[in-house]
């Protein structure tokens, strides 16, 4: 399956993008697979057929994933202790 690309000057970011970072917030958030996809609008079937490039996100759904994710900093809805280890960890990056 083809996911549509996007513009790689700073424009709206692509289908592939998106569904990218949404993959990265599953994997870094502590909140439920099931929480994640009901504050997107969809269900955990849905999400899980998103990351595994099996279907499509429809235009309406994309725009819901753009303002789950892009209308705050990704770390917006993981927990304190997650986005301070992530902090740590991004201003000294030897001892990761």
């Amino acid at each position: 399956m083809a996911f549509v690309t996007g513009p790689k000057d700073g424009g709206e970011p692509s289908e592939k993008e998106l569904i990218a970072r949404l993959r990265k917030f599953v994997e870094d958030s502590d909140l439920s697979f099931y929480k994640i996809a009901s504050r997107i609008g969809t269900s955990g079937g849905l999400l899980s057929m998103w990351l595994a490039e099996t279907t499509r996100p429809r235009p309406e759904e994309l725009d819901a994933i753009k303002n789950s994710l892009g209308g705050r900093p990704i770390g917006a809805l993981l927990k304190p202790s997650q986005t301070a280890k992530d902090s740590q960890a991004d201003a000294n990056p030897e001892s990761t």
